[in-house]
């Protein structure tokens, strides 16, 4: 590794030092210098094939040659970083009682902090914040390699981060079943790397006309990012909508599932049986409150139960409450998945408790004309 080949980016990171005594801002400063600098050309290493120098001039590199120019960095900005070996979620688990070094294929730069803790750094995704690995390196275990064999130990590669999903709804409901609605949502954490992800390679005008060509029937005059720029903050959008009545409305009686638009959609789980872990990353958490006007000379005549589903051991819960207010029903559901990873014996009851959560968001309001 030539991480110690770095004296080219002393100036780089002159006086870094001085303006950032603490080690985890002079470590985001230092990534920041490096992600201007080298971006991520798709392919993961633990190694460089030339000189770090080269990577630097041609502004693109791998995984390895962008990580082991961020530690190079690191240490010319006067911190004590090191390598962190570790296998990407697709290339398979290490064993770590025989760590051969073809299990490895990435390497990061962990930066130990004043409390003792980890600072693991990544410079690969502009759209995570500093100390959050890409998913892609969630998988649980990685080796710090120091040049002492015996201070080389195991590192944690947990999430630091949630997949979160917020939707705040209102909904107006007309006499013959259609529906003009506005729309707020917010993605923080992995969900907000993924959305600027997508926003960065679509292009803001197809990334917006996306959300319509998700919803067939629903007509999008209007739709607005916000707070784009910020890694720290939820990546949020706002959009308003229409969808024309169907054939439901029989006699003055409507029927509508107003989370059915909203929620999960299909259940990912498809087979009985599976052979291996669900590895979702990072744990998952989303939450949709809805609020649907009724019109004018309508009321509810039935509403779906309230509903709490959990997974054994703690592992998720989903719960469902509906509540009406005058002419107006307030719906929340909110789903939690506590685990990163979930394994084969677990899948049974994950499967069926997406069968359960997808078959309570699609129950029926059934709305009458009042007599």
């Amino acid at each position: 590794m030539q991480f110690g080949r770095g004296g080219f980016l002393k100036e780089q990171v002159q006086g870094l030092a001085a303006q950032y005594p603490d080690p985890a801002q002079r470590a985001a400063a230092v990534r920041q210098i490096v992600l201007a600098a080298v971006r991520y050309n798709g392919t993961n290493h633990y190694a460089t094939d030339g000189s770090l120098r080269k990577a630097f001039d041609a502004h693109s590199g791998t995984s390895a040659d962008v990580n082991l120019l961020l530690i190079a960095a690191l240490r010319q900005a006067g911190l004590a970083a090191h390598p962190v070996l570790l296998s990407t979620r697709t290339h398979g688990r290490v064993d770590q009682s025989f760590p051969l070094l073809t299990k490895f294929n990435y390497v990061v730069a962990l930066v130990p902090q004043a409390d003792g803790k980890d600072l693991l750094v990544d410079a690969t995704d502009p759209d995570l914040p500093c100390g959050t690995l890409p998913e892609r390196c969630l998988s649980q275990t990685g080796r710090l390699i120091m040049p002492q064999a015996s201070a080389s130990r195991w590192v944690d590669l947990s999430p630091t981060q949630r997949h979160v999903h917020f939707q705040q709804v209102q909904l107006a409901l007309d006499a013959q079943g259609g529906l003009a609605g506005k729309v707020h949502e917010e993605y923080a954490g992995y969900a907000g790397a993924n959305a600027r992800g997508e926003l960065a390679k679509l292009g803001e005008k197809k990334y917006l006309a996306e959300i319509g060509r998700q919803h067939t029937a629903w007509a999008v005059p209007q739709a607005a990012l916000a707070k784009r720029a910020s890694t720290e903050a939820p990546f949020a959008l706002d959009y308003s909508f229409t969808q024309p009545a169907d054939d439901n409305a029989t006699a003055g009686t409507l029927y509508l599932s107003p989370l059915r638009e909203f929620g999960t959609g299909q259940n990912p789980f498809r087979h009985e049986d599976r052979q291996y872990p669900v590895d979702f990353g990072a744990p998952q958490e989303e939450m949709l409150l809805v609020a649907l006007t009724l019109p004018d000379g309508y009321e509810l005549a039935e509403t779906p139960k309230n509903a709490i589903i959990d997974l054994p051991d703690g592992g998720g819960r989903y719960l469902f409450n509906v509540a009406a207010i005058g002419s107006t029903v307030n719906f929340t559901s909110r789903l939690a998945l506590r685990k990163p990873v979930y394994t084969a014996a677990e899948y049974t009851h994950l499967r069926e408790f997406y069968r359960l959560m997808l078959e309570k968001q699609a129950e029926k309001l059934v709305i009458k004309k009042k007599a």
